[in-house]
């Protein structure tokens, strides 16, 4: 373990590899990912930045993740949302790390991006059914309430607030 200062795209794709039970953690195997091959490129391309928090690049995917919901009018943040965000920054540390392993990203992004098409239900979301004609919030920069009342609460309490 890394005693870090900060949180970046590498961090988030480790912690999403370390939940299994996410879709975007499926999606990654599907294409050769793994938390230890993935980790193995991390642990070779570790540098402490001097950055304290989410790192910009981070920051920026949450902003992406926050605005492709919004587009499929969705009021949560998934992990698919936000690896369909890292995937669209280039120059992250995570899509390096891709790179250098090989994934297709492309078509990992096409792939992730018609499972988000379809949006999670209330129910899977473990939240009682609501009138689907209501007026749902947008999802909002504020990822860790989003998170802790939807789908990446334990991405976010396992791994980015310990």
């Amino acid at each position: 373990n890394f005693k870090l200062n900060y949180v970046g795209t590498e961090q988030v794709v480790c912690a999403i590899l370390s939940t299994p039970k996410c879709r975007a953690c499926k999606f990654l195997n599907e294409f050769g990912v793994t938390y230890e091959n993935f980790y193995a490129y991390f642990k070779k391309t570790f540098r402490d930045i001097g950055d304290t928090g989410f790192t910009a690049k981070l920051n920026s995917a949450f902003k992406i993740a926050t605005d492709i919901a919004n587009s499929f009018k969705q009021s949560y943040l998934s992990t698919e949302h936000l690896l369909l965000a890292i995937l669209r920054i280039e120059d992250c540390p995570a899509m390096s790390i891709f790179r250098a392993i090989g994934v297709d990203v492309p078509k990992l992004y096409n792939v992730i991006l018609q499972s988000v098409k379809t949006p999670i239900s209330n129910n899977q979301l473990g939240q009682p059914q609501q009138n689907q004609s209501l007026n749902r919030p947008k999802p909002t920069l504020n990822i860790r309430p989003t998170a802790v009342e939807n789908s990446i609460n334990q991405l976010i309490t396992n791994y980015l607030l310990i």
